[in-house]
């Protein structure tokens, strides 16, 4: 059985998991340990905000989001950044049900919208966000790399 937990600042271990988790996921590497309290404070903050999908205690995918304020209407908005389901955890809906949940949330909260970026070519990601009912959008993205 699956449970779904929106993260708080006391479940710090869950929220690194969930890091390592979307590392092993993208194929990317981990940086590593954060200082002591790191964690708990990004939970803390009022930025961030992450989901996990837990399998018998252990975490099997989840999500970031951000929150960004609408200088022009005043209601914000929820950036998802990241989400991942391991690949044995993959097509049970797991990622459905954590992006439900960030736009329920969202919802009763009064944010305005949740938005996503997926890369062009990333057929998988445009297919799942289009089945979700996402309102597609084209833009560029520009990074700086500093």
């Amino acid at each position: 059985m699956i449970n779904f937990l929106k993260l708080s600042p006391s479940q710090a271990e869950e929220l690194e998991e969930l890091v390592r988790l979307l590392a092993e996921v993208f194929e990317e590497p981990f940086a590593g340990q954060r200082p002591t309290g790191y964690w708990h404070d990004l939970l803390a903050g009022e930025n961030l905000l992450a989901w996990v999908a837990l399998h018998d205690g252990m975490v099997v995918g989840g999500l970031t989001a951000f929150r960004l304020p609408d200088l022009k209407s005043g209601r914000d908005m929820l950036y998802l950044y990241d989400l991942a389901v391991l690949p044995a955890f993959q097509r049970q809906g797991i990622a459905t049900t954590l992006v439900q949940q960030l736009i329920a949330w969202g919802k009763e909260t009064g944010y305005q919208e949740v938005f996503v970026q997926a890369d062009v070519e990333d057929d998988h990601a445009l297919a799942f966000y289009r089945a979700l009912g996402g309102m597609e959008t084209e833009v560029k993205h520009f990074g700086f790399p500093l």
